[in-house]
């Protein structure tokens, strides 16, 4: 099984979710619980590989015009 095509909801780029096949590669960022506690009260589906990692102070931000954040 493929890992479905998702758009993310902070950036819009399309990307592959992994969490119906058994294993995504969100699994491998974490997260503390603050970082975690602003993804869930900000967005109510997954974010793109970029994102995630900008949120878990990864990498930095950059704000993209009519777009919100994305991660450089």
């Amino acid at each position: 099984m493929e890992p479905r095509r998702q758009r993310c909801e902070a950036c819009g780029v399309e990307f592959g979710c992994g969490a119906d096949v058994g294993r995504c590669w969100c699994d491998q960022v974490d997260l503390d619980a603050a970082a975690l506690a602003r993804l869930r009260a900000s967005y109510d589906r997954c974010l793109c590989p970029g994102c995630l990692r900008a949120a878990a102070g990864l990498l930095p931000l950059t704000r993209v015009p009519g777009r919100g954040m994305r991660a450089l």
